[in-house]
């Protein structure tokens, strides 16, 4: 069975329907029937509170998916293993939210001088008012950038540091495996080259968006000529 297949048997098997499983993991209807339709997969968090709510084990999940692709293809051409500090979750933030940033900062300035210029040539209030709203609408911007990236530290270090992300090059595909610090496997699957939503690139980090996740591909641990290097293209 594939992993939508199996959400929606233990979910029938609890007697839930899809807006109630939704209700429990607060995620809409609509998400839990495409998942159930193998059109997208469950977060590590939500796979956590299915396994939670059904009394179950990511291996359940999982295990029977790994054993499949281990017994269907050839031995892995390349492995690499990664396991991420605070250090590198900080880098990633910084990539994403700098552009962001640098704007609502460039705004900020430009309307807080306007602002100052406004009141020293005795301007109409009117126009006072104005640069005083754009100034305000800026700085909550900016406030709310600062707020985000916390809430976004936060949550990139729970779900990745202590956790241990294995790439392996099969057959010319690439299949991504998370396990948590006791060993539990957690994630399992083929990364489609094609749905790749977004990436970005620096000299240490190469960072890619797959079905809303981010994952974070260390530069020098991977070999100049190797595969994964090739088929990601950084």
């Amino acid at each position: 069975m594939s992993i939508g297949e199996k959400i929606a048997y233990y979910r029938k098997k609890a007697e839930m329907s899809q807006e109630e499983l939704g209700n429990q993991l607060f995620v809409t209807r609509q998400t839990v029937s495409q998942w159930e339709n193998d059109q997208t997969i469950p977060t590590v968090e939500n796979f956590i509170r299915l396994c939670e709510l059904f009394k179950l084990t990511m291996n359940d999940f999982f295990e029977q998916d790994v054993a499949e692709a281990k017994n269907t293809s050839a031995e892995a051409e390349e492995r690499y293993v990664f396991e991420y500090n605070e250090s590198d979750i900080d880098k990633v933030l910084l990539k994403l939210s700098i552009g962001p940033y640098c704007r609502s900062v460039v705004h900020l300035l430009g309307f807080a001088m306007l602002l100052w210029y406004s009141f020293y040539r005795s301007l109409p209030v009117t126009i006072i008012t104005v640069f005083f709203c754009y100034f305000s609408i800026h700085l909550t911007k900016l406030i709310g950038s600062f707020i985000a990236y916390g809430r976004s530290r936060r949550q990139l270090k729970s779900r990745m540091m202590g956790q241990r992300y294995v790439y392996e090059v099969v057959n010319g595909g690439i299949y991504c495996s998370v396990y948590s610090a006791s060993g539990e496997l957690r994630l399992y699957e083929r990364i489609d080259l094609t749905d790749i939503e977004r990436t970005w690139n620096s000299p240490e980090q190469y960072i890619f968006q797959y079905k809303q996740r981010r994952y974070i591909i260390i530069k020098e641990q991977v070999p100049s000529d190797s595969k994964l290097k090739q088929l990601f293209g950084f």
